[in-house]
C-alpha cells in the first residue's frame, strides 16, 4: 500500500506538516552555504501533492533545544488539539523532538490522545497500532540520545581546547583575530592601539583631565576610530566592557556562567571555572588592568545639576590631594543678634571632599590662595617663570603620561589621514577613466575633504598640547594672568569667574597640612595645573 492509499484510509481529511533544521543541517550549511529548509520543504511539499489531501506547512526557522525554545512548535501543539488536523506529516520522527524525556511524553501524550497519525516520506506511523506506537516511542528517545551524545562531545572537545589556551568562544574580541593554525587569538595591531589607548585615556585623561566612559566614546568617534561593529560611533556600552575585559590580560575563562531553562544566565560554581593565563598576548598588563578596576569601583557618578544651576567660582576647580575627587562648595546662613538688637547675617562658606570625609577648608580662604598664586607668577622674571613652567611640564608628562596618549592619538590620525589621501586618489583615478560621472566624483571628493578637514583640525588640537616649553613666551603669559586677574576683579557673576578659572587651570590641587580646630581654621597648600593653552604663544593665522 502507498502513502496515499495508508493516508487515505485513517480517514485523514487535512495535514499539518512541521519542517525544522536539524543539527546536521545545520552544520552541513556552515560547510556548503545550501539552505536545507528550503530543501525540506521541496521534498515535503511533493510528498503531499501526491497524497491529494489538504495540507499546511509550518517552518521553524530557529532550533530550539526543548518545546519551550520552538515556538513555531508550540502553534503546531495548539493546532493539533484543536482537532482539525488528524495528521502531522514530518521528514522523520526524530523532527518532533530532541528536547527532554518530558518534551518526548508531552507529544507522545498528543499523539495518542488525539489519535494524530504520523507522515514520514517513506511510512505512516498510527498510534493506535501497538508496533507503530513503540517505534515512535523508541524513534524519539533515540533522538534525545543522540542529541546528548553530540553534546557531551562538543562541549568535552571546547573543555579540551579551552584548557589548552585556545579559542573556543566564537568570533574573535576587538583588539584580536583568530589564528586558525594554532587555534588561538592573536593581536591585531590597529585594534589593539585602540584598546591601549582607551586604557591610557580613563587612566591618565585627556590634556590632563579625568574623562568619563561618554568622553572617551566621543572622542574616538571624533578622530574616526570605527567601534568593534565597524560602526562610527562609539557608546559608553562598548568603553566599558573593553575596560572590564581581563581577557586583554592574556587570560581566558570557560564555563564562567550557563543559561538555564527560562533562559537566565547565572554564575557556575567555581570549581567549575577554566582559567588559562598566559593563554595568548597580552594588549594590557596586569598591573594597568587592576589599577582600572579599581578606578571603577570608587567611580562616582558625575552630579546632575538642575537646569537653573550656577556655578559659584571654584565649581569643578578644586580637587582633594587625599582621594583626588572634586571639592564641592557647601555654605550655611545664620542670623546673628547684635548687643543692640538688631540682627547681622553671617554666611559660612566650606570647601568640601565629595568622595568622603577628607578634608573642609574655608572657600574664600582658598579663593584667595589662588589669586595670590597668580600675583605671585606674574612677579616672577622670564628666567624663573621659564623654569617654573619647564618643571610644571615635565612633572605633568610624568604625573598622567599625556604625551604618550597624544603621540598615540596622532599616530590614529595619520594613518586615517594617509587612508583619505589614498581613497581621493582612487576617487581621481575611476573620474579620470570615466568610470564616475561629474555628480558621484563631486559627492565622494566633498565627503572626502570634510573627512580631511576634520582630521586635521584633531590634528592641530593634538599639536597644540605637545612641545609647549618650545612655545612659551613670558611677555605674552604675564600680559594674559594680567589682564585676567583685573578681569576677574571687576566681574559681578560668580559663573563669570568661574568660567575664567576653569579656562586657566586645568584643576587645583588642594592638601590640608594642619587640621583647623574650634575657631582655627585649618592650613592649607594649593598646587595649580595651569592649561597648555595658557603657556603657548599666540598662533599667527
Amino acid at each position: 500500500m502507498g502513502l496515499k492509499e495508508s493516508v487515505q484510509s485513517h480517514n485523514v481529511t487535512n495535514i499539518l506538516g512541521y519542517l525544522r533544521r536539524s543539527r546536521q543541517d545545520l552544520e552541513r550549511e556552515k560547510r556548503t552555504g545550501e539552505d536545507t529548509l528550503s530543501e525540506q520543504r521541496e521534498l515535503m511539499v511533493n510528498v503531499l501533492n501526491n497524497i491529494e489531501l489538504p495540507y499546511e506547512l509550518k517552518l521553524e526557522i530557529g532550533s530550539g533545544e526543548s518545546i519551550d525554545g520552538r515556538p513555531v512548535f508550540q502553534e503546531v501543539m495548539k493546532e493539533l488539539q484543536s482537532g482539525h488536523f488528524q495528521a502531522v506529516a514530518v521528514k522523520e520522527l526524530s523532527r518532533l523532538s530532541r528536547g527532554n524525556y518530558t518534551d518526548a511524553g508531552r507529544i507522545i501524550e498528543l499523539i495518542t490522545e488525539n489519535r494524530l497519525v504520523i507522515i514520514t516520506p517513506y511510512k505512516v506511523y498510527d498510534p493506535r497500532n501497538p508496533m507503530d506506537m513503540k517505534q515512535i516511542r523508541f524513534e524519539l528517545f533515540l533522538a534525545r540520545e543522540e542529541y546528548e551524545m553530540i553534546k557531551e562531545r562538543m562541549v568535552g572537545a571546547r573543555y579540551v581546547y579551552a584548557s589548552q589556551g585556545k579559542w573556543v568562544s566564537g568570533k574573535a574580541p576587538f583588539g584580536y583575530s583568530y589564528n586558525k593554525h594554532t587555534q588561538k587569538l592573536q593581536i591585531a595591531p590597529e585594534e589593539a592601539q585602540t584598546v591601549k589607548l582607551i586604557y591610557d585615556l580613563f587612566l591618565h585623561g585627556l590634556n590632563g583631565r579625568k574623562v568619563s566612559y561618554l568622553a572617551i566614546a566621543s572622542h574616538l568617534s571624533n578622530v574616526g576610530i570605527l567601534t568593534p561593529r565597524g560602526k562610527k560611533n562609539w557608546s559608553v556600552a562598548q568603553i566599558k566592557k573593553i575596560l572590564t575585559n581581563d581577557l586583554y590580560t592574556g587570560l581566558i575563562k570557560f564555563r564562567t556562567t550557563e543559561v538555564t531553562k527560562n533562559g537566565k544566565r547565572i554564575e557556575r560554581p567555581e570549581d567549575e571555572h577554566i582559567y588559562v593565563e598566559n593563554a595568548h598576548e597580552a594588549i594590557i598588563d596586569k598591573d594597568t588592568f587592576d589599577k582600572v578596576q579599581t578606578m571603577i569601583s570608587n567611580k562616582t557618578p558625575d552630579p546632575r545639576n538642575p537646569l537653573d544651576f550656577s556655578p559659584h567660582e571654584l565649581a569643578s576647580v578644586c580637587t582633594c590631594s587625599v582621594c583626588g575627587g572634586k571639592l564641592i562648595r557647601r555654605g550655611m546662613k545664620k542670623l546673628y543678634k547684635k548687643q543692640d538688637g538688631t540682627e547681622s547675617l553671617y554666611i559660612k562658606e566650606f570647601l568640601k571632599c565629595q568622595k568622603g570625609r577628607c578634608m573642609s577648608v574655608k572657600y574664600r580662604s582658598v579663593e584667595k590662595a589662588i589669586l595670590d598664586y597668580l600675583k605671585k607668577l606674574n612677579e616672577l622674571d622670564d628666567k624663573q617663570l621659564t623654569k617654573y613652567v619647564t618643571e610644571m611640564m615635565k612633572k605633568k608628562s610624568e604625573n598622567d603620561n599625556l604625551t604618550n596618549v597624544n603621540r598615540q592619538l596622532l599616530e590614529q590620525i595619520e594613518h586615517k589621514l594617509k587612508d583619505v589621501v589614498n581613497r581621493k586618489e582612487f576617487v581621481f583615478e575611476k573620474y579620470e577613466s570615466r568610470f564616475y560621472t561629474d555628480e558621484i566624483f563631486t559627492q565622494r571628493m566633498t565627503a572626502l575633504n570634510e573627512e580631511e578637514k576634520k582630521l586635521q583640525k584633531e590634528k592641530e588640537k593634538l599639536n597644540n598640547t605637545i612641545n609647549v616649553v618650545d612655545d612659551f613666551v613670558p611677555i605674552e603669559f604675564r600680559k594674559k594672568i594680567k589682564d585676567m586677574l583685573e578681569a576677574y576683579l571687576t566681574l559681578e557673576e560668580k559663573e563669570d569667574k568661574n568660567k575664567l578659572l576653569r579656562g586657566l587651570f586645568e584643576f587645583v590641587e588642594v592638601e590640608i597640612t594642619e587640621k583647623g580646630k574650634g575657631r582655627i581654621p585649618s592650613k592649607f597648600n594649593i598646587t595649580p595645573r595651569l592649561r597648555l593653552t595658557w603657556m603657548r604663544k599666540p598662533q599667527v593665522k
